[in-house]
């Protein structure tokens, strides 16, 4: 199977007049866009958000914020906690949580 194709299994059923439709598999072309990953969203670093970290305080996060942004500006902040919210949103929900209200208060400042 290539990868430009998804194989696609449909589960039988039967409709409400009583007509069985039994299931099936076949291959449909990938339409998608593409995944998230590093391929997307660049290259993150360990210590890009200036020593971010979703356990702490609402304040000491913003602090670290604010020190990221003399030196990267706030634009940069916001995409790197966007990455990281959309990132972490299925693996540890809490954490994109505090990095998408993060990012909306970096928003504020753009």
């Amino acid at each position: 199977m290539d990868s430009q194709y998804l194989k696609v299994h449909r589960h039988g059923f039967t409709r409400s007049n009583g007509t069985k439709v039994r299931g099936s598999t076949f291959e449909i072309q990938d339409r998608g866009l593409r995944g998230r990953g590093p391929e997307t969203f660049g290259e993150l670093k360990e210590g890009g958000l200036g020593g971010w970290h979703g356990d702490q305080s609402k304040e000491t996060r913003r602090a670290h914020l604010r020190e990221v942004a003399k030196r990267d500006g706030w634009h940069t902040v916001y995409h790197r906690l966007d990455a990281l919210s959309k990132l972490n949103y299925r693996v540890n929900r809490e954490l994109s949580r505090k990095a998408r209200s993060d990012a909306n208060f970096a928003r504020s400042h753009l």
